[in-house]
């Protein structure tokens, strides 16, 4: 029988979740991730796994946090603008800003192990696939409801990466709510 864990886990997941979306997957080592959670290399090491484990586990923390964004009880419509919102929100409550975690990852894809690339890119589908079923209900037309998730899709880009460069709080959530009027969204 092994010993109890000397760290409280989810603060140590938090913050393991915070670097890797501050730094990205690369440029992160595992005595970085140590030095945020507090806890030893090694421990971290028996605890969870090595880097590619460890960002597997931030990055299902990071998917159930943006899950959690989305009020099932609301209009298809409504859920599509609160995780915007709930994005944002995220985004600008770290210092510097941050994007979308998943984004940050996808932009660093060839440098992914194989595994993390497919996790983030059955993330990418499932964010799709929510954005499509809430365009196909908000406009009453299924025909163009990948395209304009694809155009959803490509917004969080791009206010992932302004957020990230400092771009005004305000100004983002004027982008997105121009965007949902121009995509017949608002």
């Amino acid at each position: 029988m092994g010993r109890p864990r000397s760290f409280e886990e989810g603060a140590a997941l938090e913050a393991i979740m915070a670097a890797f979306w501050s730094g990205g997957y690369a440029a992160t080592s595992v005595r970085d991730l140590a030095r945020v959670a507090e806890v030893q290399p090694n421990s971290l090491y028996q605890a969870f796994g090595d880097k590619e484990a460890l960002f597997l586990v931030a990055l299902d923390r990071y998917v159930a946090w943006v899950a959690g964004l989305v009020p099932l009880d609301q209009p298809p419509r409504r859920q599509i603008r609160l995780w915007f919102e709930g994005l944002l929100d995220r985004a600008y409550a770290a210092d510097p800003p941050r994007g979308c975690l998943m984004l940050t990852a996808a932009a660093e894809a060839e440098q992914l192990p194989p595994a993390v690339r497919e996790r983030v890119r059955q993330g990418m589908s499932q964010l799709r696939a929510f954005f499509a079923r809430g365009v196909a209900d908000a406009r009453g037309d299924k025909a163009d409801a990948f395209a304009i998730a694809e155009v959803l899709v490509t917004l969080i880009a791009g206010l992932s990466v302004r957020a990230r460069l400092g771009a005004p709080e305000a100004e983002l959530r004027e982008v997105v709510a121009r965007a949902f009027v121009e995509l017949g969204l608002d």
